[in-house]
């Protein structure tokens, strides 16, 4: 209700925000150590292409903790023939 439209002894109705989850971001070192690998790898890999999503931030490289989970479970084998056909279905 826009402020003009409130007549005296009225109530203004309170406002209503649904809560938004904070998405969660690590950086190439807090990446690197999660997965046990250099963090020149994975600037590597952004070069290339390969690796997870990532965003760039005010100058900073981040990534985003469901792009990295997203990645992890794409990355997921039974056997060394599923690498060849993309991984698991």
């Amino acid at each position: 209700m826009s402020e003009q439209f409130i007549k005296p002894g009225m109530v203004k109705p309170p406002v209503v925000q649904t809560p938004r989850k904070a998405e969660e971001f690590l950086n190439q070192y807090e990446l690197s150590k999660r997965w046990k690998i250099s963090p020149r790898t994975l600037e590597r890999w952004r070069w290339l292409g390969n690796g997870p999503r990532y965003h760039k931030i005010g100058g900073r490289v981040v990534y985003r903790l469901s792009d990295i989970e997203e990645f992890e479970n794409g990355r997921s084998f039974t056997s060394t023939m599923d690498e060849q056909h993309g991984g698991a279905q």
